[in-house]
């Protein structure tokens, strides 16, 4: 497979205004795609982040490249020490953003790369960023079985499903709309934080950090109509909800006890 590139990355991220405007894209463009750029993140300090980002990486960059990268400036970040590149200029803005919470600050980065770079180079970027930061993989576990059983349209029998890996689920899949803009937080759910969630405010969910979830998890089957709708896309639910573990395996619609699977081996 042919590698895919970010081409002109210093400039997505340093925002060079003079190299935009020769290159022949107007005033007028450039500050709209500033503003969706920032949308819900208008800090100075995430600006500077990001200069930083654009200081440290080559003007062609792959995915793994630029993950690499970010991992160095996490790892000094933590560290509380520029030991990245000896630039004055880096190193000042490193100083004046070094006490930043740099956990929120990074968890905005795919979004960031969503907006601003080409859909091929985003989607590998942000399945490695979850991979790489959070140990969010897109891979099944080896051992367990995957299932979503639709009893009508719309309505999806979780009943073998844990309700919390459903909840991240749904959560993870689904997309900021209107006002959910200022909340939005890209950063993934764990199983563990939407237990949590669950724990504390019930099974019902209007909205969720920025997401709509219009659903109740409370018995099953659960009605997905409206959290499809609200996120645009037909079938939503249902991919997210078939990426849950079985607690007990299912073979050809039928649930099976672990006994018998094992037997049939």
């Amino acid at each position: 497979m042919e590698p895919v590139y970010l081409v002109n990355a210093k400039s997505v991220f340093l925002k060079r205004k003079d190299e935009l405007l020769r290159s022949g894209v107007s005033e007028e463009v450039y500050q709209e795609s500033l503003n969706l750029l920032y949308e819900g993140f208008d800090s100075e300090d995430y600006k500077k982040l990001l200069d930083l980002i654009g200081y440290i990486i080559p003007d062609k960059v792959t995915p793994e490249e630029l993950i690499v990268y970010l991992k160095i400036l996490f790892r000094d970040f933590k560290k509380g020490k520029c030991g990245f590149l000896n630039s004055s200029s880096f190193e000042q803005t490193f100083n004046e953003i070094v006490n930043i919470d740099i956990d929120k600050w990074f968890s905005y980065i795919p979004d960031f790369i969503f907006k601003a770079a080409p859909t091929q180079f985003s989607e590998e970027f942000i399945r490695l960023f979850k991979l790489s930061f959070y140990g969010i993989g897109d891979c099944e576990e080896v051992g367990y079985h995957y299932s979503c059983v639709e009893v009508k349209p719309d309505f999806i029998d979780i009943s073998n499903k844990d309700k919390a890996e459903v909840l991240a689920a749904l959560y993870n899949h689904a997309k900021p709309v209107g006002m959910g803009v200022s909340t939005y937080n890209p950063r993934p759910m764990s199983i563990e934080e939407a237990r949590a969630i669950l724990e504390k405010n019930g099974t019902s969910f209007g909205y969720l950090g920025g997401r709509p979830l219009k659903i109740n998890l409370e018995e099953s089957p659960v009605c997905v109509s409206r959290y499809n709708s609200d996120n645009n896309c037909v079938g939503l639910a249902q991919k997210a909800i078939s990426s849950c573990r079985d607690i007990t395996p299912i073979t050809d619609g039928k649930r099976i006890s672990l006994k018998d699977d094992k037997e049939k081996k």
